[in-house]
């Protein structure tokens, strides 16, 4: 088991059953990744933003080299009432741990 970091998220306050259930688990995947957020000058932050994740790396626990996802994610925020224009990209979710999985154990 991995001991929590002392003062990590102020797992002091949190309850022990909460405590004692966490400190048995361990890290599967570590993963990194450089983020940039565009948005309209002078926009209001309930209007159309834009993250761009790049740089992503994967590694799971004892790994030497980190796995590289070779790729970007682009995602387009809105609010929920407001109606989403045309990209010329299709829709798709995306998740990082999985992606991670997938490039550090191929196997599975």
């Amino acid at each position: 088991p991995w001991p929590l970091p002392a003062g990590w998220r102020g797992e002091e306050n949190w309850p022990a059953p909460l405590r004692a259930v966490l400190s048995g688990l361990r890290p599967t995947l570590w993963n990194t990744y450089e983020r940039e957020y565009f948005r309209a000058a002078g926009a209001s932050p309930e209007s159309v933003r834009i993250t761009l994740d790049t740089k992503m790396l994967f590694k799971f626990p004892g790994a030497l080299q980190p796995a590289r996802a070779g790729y970007a994610v682009v995602e387009l925020k809105t609010a929920p009432a407001q109606p989403v224009f045309s990209f010329p990209w299709r829709e798709s979710r995306h998740s990082k741990y999985v992606i991670g999985v997938s490039r550090t154990h191929p196997s599975w």
